[in-house]
């Protein structure tokens, strides 16, 4: 029996602190089907979801103000959550 690596380990946010973008990056093999990627602010209000069927996606932070946020990912019927710290 193989082990199956954790998908949270297999999705990588950066850079953390952000200042414009934010990169969010998926292994390929868990994109069968679209992404959906959500960011979330502070009073957990969704501001951004962009779809994607790309490894490497990057989500414009500039128009948001400075502060704490969760970023989640829908991908391959899992959900991943990352806290974000923008500048």
């Amino acid at each position: 029996l193989l082990a199956v690596e954790p998908v949270a380990s297999r999705v990588k946010v950066y850079p953390v602190p952000a200042d414009a973008w934010l990169t969010v990056q998926i292994d390929p093999t868990l994109l069968t089907q679209a992404a959906t990627l959500t960011l979330f602010d502070s009073k957990g209000r969704a501001v951004l979801t962009q779809t994607t069927r790309q490894q490497t996606t990057q989500l414009w932070l500039a128009d948001q103000p400075a502060g704490l946020y969760v970023v989640q990912i829908l991908v391959d019927g899992q959900q991943v959550s990352r806290r974000v710290t923008k500048h």
